[in-house]
């Protein structure tokens, strides 16, 4: 009920120009409470520093739901990412849908 609900810092503003964050599949919220960069080294700890993410996800910081974070220039090459459509073929991966 606050007039920003969300305290945000530069480093977050810096990066949130480059990421597509999906609102969250429970609350719908499409922010995050970190910059995409914090997320992913704190997600995949053990990655290498000089790997890109093109897409990952991450637990809503509200609520505990599920967030897709998506880097601009990712090619999905596929339906799947796009929310509320369904690819007729699955990955391997895909077992939410």
């Amino acid at each position: 009920s606050g007039e920003h609900p969300l305290q945000v810092r530069e480093k977050y503003l810096r990066e949130r120009d480059d990421w597509i964050i999906h609102p969250c599949n429970k609350c719908g919220l499409s922010e995050l409470f970190d910059a995409p960069s914090d997320l992913i080294r704190k997600i995949f700890p053990n990655s290498r520093a000089d790997s890109a993410m093109g897409a990952f996800t991450s637990f809503c910081g509200a609520c505990g739901g599920v967030q897709l974070v998506q880097h601009k220039t990712f090619n999905s090459d596929a339906d799947h990412l796009e929310p509320g459509r369904v690819s007729p073929t699955k990955k391997w991966w895909q077992f939410w849908q």
